[in-house]
């Protein structure tokens, strides 16, 4: 999920691309926490554990995707 928030996702949907847009380069490892935290703990997903800032900064890749 972190990955997903930080570098964003496309899937197709019935002839439409949708999916979990960039936000590793507007938010911060704190802001990817909360928006992680929400969506596993929202839409019917009920996770236990929380993501932390520290959880993102891990995975954060060293390029955003306007850099590569």
């Amino acid at each position: 999920e972190i990955a997903q928030c930080l570098v964003g996702s496309e899937m197709c949907i019935r002839d439409r691309y949708g999916g979990m847009p960039w936000l590793g380069g507007i938010l911060n490892d704190q802001q990817i926490a909360e928006v992680v935290n929400y969506i596993r703990t929202h839409f019917g997903n009920h996770y236990t554990d929380a993501i932390t800032a520290r959880d993102v900064a891990t995975q954060r890749p060293p390029h955003t995707p306007e850099e590569e």
